[in-house]
């Protein structure tokens, strides 16, 4: 039997409701014209009838390869990843869906709909299981986490800076992150370095009380700072603060760093492993210590979490 008899067969016996043969006649067809993309979407359709979520979402992926442009292949695959939990991947194909379909009424309609729940269980997703909120006056920081995670893309690959630990909810909840008042004007303005900021927790907290906070760690987790830096752009526009954002090698500190002045620098429970303390011990003195009569910075707060002994004494002493 050809692919096109085939799927004629398999789409009688979907619109009848028989969704479990009509699935095993689109899975031949798509063997009989393997490059065709419409009987593996069909095929998707018919197992989300059957709620088998997890092999519809590998046809609906391969229709979608197969012709990218084609908006039921898009649509189907955002419903086979919505169903399968991939929230994030269903909004993308929601929305590139939403975009082939400009020109049909119809089908924009649906996928409105689609990708307002899609949108929707996501941001769900993220305040229940990435968002921490911090006390900042009268409102909240919303610090999003990098964490393992099958949902969304918020995975653990960054390492601890992706989470948001005791020491930097505490240095974020310090006094000295209250110094600078958003009706003070003359305090307003007041420069601070954060090292090792992951989430940013701790800088946009002061940031959030009308500070201009320079966030700094390694080129991966600048992306999150970003994103946790815009999740609180209101709050900071409202405050007077405002981050910016770029890399500190504690080895090599940046000359561009180095050349400006601070009034703070501040960090949380950086030394972590002994192979932090001697790059936190160049980072700290170069920015401490005088040099040709000048300081980057005079004074510097530090929310340590020890751990024990022998890893605290180097930096400690120093």
């Amino acid at each position: 039997m050809d692919a096109s008899k085939l799927f004629r067969d398999a789409t009688q016996h979907a619109e009848a409701g028989h969704f479990g043969r009509a699935a095993e006649l689109f899975a031949k067809a798509s063997e009989q014209d393997p490059r065709n993309a419409r009987p593996h979407e069909a095929r998707a359709q018919c197992l989300l009838e059957l709620e088998a979520f997890e092999e519809a979402l590998s046809a609906a992926e391969l229709a979608a390869q197969l012709d990218r442009h084609w908006l039921p292949a898009q649509a189907t695959l955002g419903r086979a990843q919505l169903n399968a939990g991939h929230l994030q991947d269903a909004v993308a194909s929601f929305s590139e869906a939403l975009h082939l379909a400009e020109q049909d009424k119809e089908w924009q309609s649906d996928l409105k709909l689609e990708l307002r729940e899609a949108k929707a269980l996501l941001e769900k997703h993220w305040a229940e299981h990435h968002d921490v909120l911090l006390p900042v006056g009268m409102t909240h920081l919303r610090i999003r986490q990098a964490l393992d995670c099958r949902y969304c893309h918020m995975a653990g690959e960054l390492g601890p800076g992706g989470a948001l630990w005791a020491a930097g909810a505490v240095l974020a909840l310090h006094p000295a992150a209250k110094e600078f008042p958003a009706d003070d004007v003359s305090k307003c303005g007041r420069r601070i370095l954060e090292l090792g900021s992951g989430t940013g927790a701790a800088g946009l907290a002061f940031a959030a009380s009308g500070a201009q906070v320079l966030l700094t760690d390694r080129d991966s987790l600048l992306p999150l700072l970003r994103l946790n830096a815009e999740l609180n752009h209101h709050l900071l526009l409202s405050s007077g603060g405002a981050v910016q954002i770029g890399v500190f090698d504690w080895l090599t500190p940046p000359e561009e760093i180095l050349r400006q002045t601070f009034d703070l620098v501040i960090g949380a429970d950086l030394v972590y492993s002994f192979a932090a303390v001697e790059p936190f011990i160049i980072a700290v003195t170069a920015l401490l210590q005088e040099k040709d009569g000048k300081r980057v910075a005079s004074r510097m707060i530090y929310a340590h979490f020890p751990r024990f002994p022998k890893l605290d004494a180097p930096w400690m002493r120093s």
